[in-house]
């Protein structure tokens, strides 16, 4: 009867233990099902965000090319969805308009054009030299067809002057004051010695860059940057010399 009594447990012991790793084995397999589920959707998500990154790209590349070559009045935006390859609905669903669309370009390339300007004078042999050839950067960059067309021609128009001088003062003011506090050899300066030579400078090579534009006569870029280097020594030795020895 004892060895009854202990088959009976032994097979019902038996029976739970396997019944357990069933079980066990079916929460696995719906925790791995889980994992690779979210796996997917995770993959998907990555890839679709890197396709609507592409998509949005795409649609900035084009336009930045039709409002170079025919302007911004002249491009609509069903001509800037069909050259990218998109719908309208899809244009709009990253724009909200072209004026938008076009905002972002003119800011980036701006933004470009400044950078490339700083670039040109890190390995100049001094601050001045610095600014000389940043400011021939800037003479160089602003003449590439989608910078003059976008930067200088269309952008006052379409965004308003207002905005386009926030935006030049913005990167052009605060570039050229850096590189003027380079050539003072000091870290800060007052407003009212900074101030206007950093806008003479912007205002300075703005006006050579629309000469240039449109091709002026009697106008000689590297004459006007000699005069402006000239303006730059003579602050340097009379305003912020002076205003060196008044801290001493």
């Amino acid at each position: 009867m004892e060895n009854h009594l202990e088959s009976v447990l032994y097979v019902e012991l038996l029976c739970f233990y396997i019944t357990f790793l069933l079980l066990q084995t079916v929460a696995l397999k719906k925790e791995r099902a889980i994992i690779a589920l979210w796996g997917g959707l995770t993959v998907l998500a990555r890839r679709s965000a890197e396709e609507a990154a592409k998509t949005r790209q795409s649609i900035i590349d084009v336009a930045e090319q039709l409002f170079t070559e025919h302007g911004f009045a002249a491009v609509s935006t069903h001509a800037i969805s069909t050259s990218a390859g998109v719908t309208d609905g899809a244009l709009f669903h990253y724009f909200k308009s072209k004026k938008e669309l076009f905002s972002e370009i003119a800011t980036r390339l701006h933004t470009e054009i400044h950078k490339a300007i700083y670039r040109a004078g890190l390995d100049a042999a001094d601050p001045i030299q610095g600014f000389i050839a940043g400011a021939r950067k800037s003479m160089e960059v602003t003449q590439l067809p989608h910078n003059q067309r976008i930067v200088f021609i269309e952008a006052p128009v379409v965004l308003g002057t207002e905005k386009w001088r926030e935006i030049d003062q913005r990167l052009g003011l605060r570039l050229i004051e850096g590189g003027l506090l380079s050539v003072a050899g000091v870290e800060t300066l007052p407003a009212h010695i900074l101030k206007p030579m950093a806008m003479l400078a912007l205002g300075t090579i703005n006006e050579i860059t629309y000469a240039m534009i449109r091709k002026e006569e009697g106008i000689d870029p590297e004459e006007c940057l000699d005069l402006l280097v000239r303006a730059l020594r003579i602050w340097a030795v009379n305003d912020v010399k002076t205003w060196k020895a008044e801290q001493a």
